[in-house]
């Protein structure tokens, strides 16, 4: 009596073991295929500022797509020290708002980069190059897929998307760099 009621108790937890397993599963599965929310991986979009620099002069920001899918992307830049320096920004396939963001113009592709924010850093007027040594520029960029679905919709281009991520609909890789 005692081993029969044993083995259906270690049957029963097998069962109970194996069902919860499964609810596991299916649940991870569904959270995955939720937070994707659209045509796009899961954590697809990854970036980081990369800098070429020659001592204080020669400054060239980009920013590569280091994540699985193609991406749009915009950068700010700030110098601590006002009026000390000048940035070169040339249009160089990025487009200034007028306010704080350029927006560069076509999609990264994963793996590529951005052509360089701006080239050159030049000394404002009546500062020498031994201020340079207290030069700091900040550096933050964002990313957005350059392609989702959104309540049925598909969006491709970039200010509609770039619009759904201010407004709060989406998420976006960002990153700084202070140098």
């Amino acid at each position: 009596m005692k081993k029969n009621l044993k083995v259906t108790f270690v049957g029963a937890l097998l069962v109970a073991l194996l069902s919860v397993s499964l609810v596991g599963t299916t649940f991870s599965y569904f959270t995955d295929a939720a937070a994707q929310g659209g045509n796009y991986p899961v954590g697809g979009i990854t970036t980081t500022i990369t800098e070429e620099k020659d001592g204080y002069a020669v400054k060239k920001p980009s920013v590569q797509n280091t994540g699985k899918t193609a991406c749009y992307v915009r950068m700010r830049y700030s110098v601590l020290q006002d009026g000390l320096v000048t940035v070169n920004a040339p249009a160089n396939g990025w487009t200034y708002d007028g306010q704080e963001w350029y927006y560069y113009n076509t999609p990264v592709a994963p793996g590529e980069s951005t052509k360089p924010l701006f080239d050159t850093v030049a000394l404002g007027d009546g500062y020498t190059a031994a201020d340079l040594a207290h030069l700091q520029i900040s550096l933050y960029q964002e990313a957005v897929q350059s392609e989702l679905t959104y309540q049925g919709k598909v969006y491709t281009d970039p200010a509609e998307i770039w619009d759904l991520y201010e407004a709060g609909f989406l998420s976006a890789s960002s990153s700084n760099s202070n140098s």
